[in-house]
């Protein structure tokens, strides 16, 4: 995973650049909105968290779709990649859709937590038959379950690792880039009447009035860089997973094999 990243990061880069540019550009618009109107604060998921989900699902996309691409030893440039997830999105987002409706209805119930842990990891890799299949929706579902079935354990491990080391890096950095602005003289304000959890929450989220317009736009621009770098890491490696449950179920080296030869021949 590491080393596909490694190796390609200039092609990555220029994918996940649209992330950052559109990631920080939506938490912009969003602080300057609620600070014209403050009782806009209530609209706060559809201004920040709707469009953010929307970019996430479309940048990792098109990471996966890149990720398949180099591991079939194929060239492609980002231009190509971001048009063909753009041609994939609408499906990919119905898809992603139906999955999350399952898996949070059951999580609201409590008791249905362990069924919807089952079906997060069961599903997990819907995405990548829509972009690399081209599928429909309940097709993608129906080949993620096929590919997970009678390993649901491994891959839940895997996939357990990913998020860990993600969410590890991701936390780390931006701890780091907390304690250095906490080192400039009168950059944090804290208001005194606060309680805990307020303080932690100017800590941890300030706002542009805890901290001025100038370092909160520094922050945000540190912190959406380091979520920007940070994403390709669960894409490529779940794009990796997918490929080794194919190789071990449909014998998919086999497959690849036999049409690169063929390739070669027609040359």
């Amino acid at each position: 995973m590491f080393n596909i990243y490694r190796k390609h990061f200039n092609i990555f880069l220029r994918i996940i650049i649209v992330f950052w540019v559109g990631d920080f550009t939506i938490d912009m618009i969003t602080m300057y909105l609620i600070k014209s109107e403050p009782t806009q604060l209530m609209f706060l998921p559809t201004y920040r968290i709707l469009p953010y989900l929307f970019l996430f699902i479309f940048v990792s996309g098109a990471v996966s779709y890149a990720s398949a691409q180099i591991y079939l030893d194929r060239n492609i440039t980002a231009v190509q990649t971001l048009r063909h997830t753009w041609q994939r999105y609408s499906t990919l987002i119905g898809c992603t859709i139906i999955y999350a409706l399952v898996a949070t209805g059951l999580v609201i119930t409590c008791i249905g937590i362990p069924v919807a842990i089952y079906f997060f990891i069961r599903w997990g890799l819907h995405g990548l038959p829509i972009l690399v299949e081209e599928t429909t929706a309940t097709t993608a579902l129906r080949r993620s379950t096929e590919l997970v079935k009678g390993t649901w354990w491994r891959v839940c491990g895997i996939i357990t690792a990913l998020l860990l080391i993600y969410h590890a890096i991701q936390l780390i950095t931006s701890t780091s880039i907390i304690s250095l602005l906490f080192l400039i003289p009168g950059a944090v304000e804290i208001p005194q009447d606060a309680d805990m959890l307020q303080t932690i929450n100017v800590i941890v989220d300030p706002a542009p009035h805890h901290v001025g317009w100038i370092v909160y736009t520094v922050r945000t621009c540190l912190t959406n860089a380091i979520e920007t770098l940070t994403l390709p890491i669960p894409a490529i490696g779940s794009t990796l997973l997918y490929y080794d449950l194919r190789i071990r179920k449909e014998a998919y080296d086999i497959e690849i094999q036999a049409t690169n030869e063929r390739t070669t021949q027609q040359e």
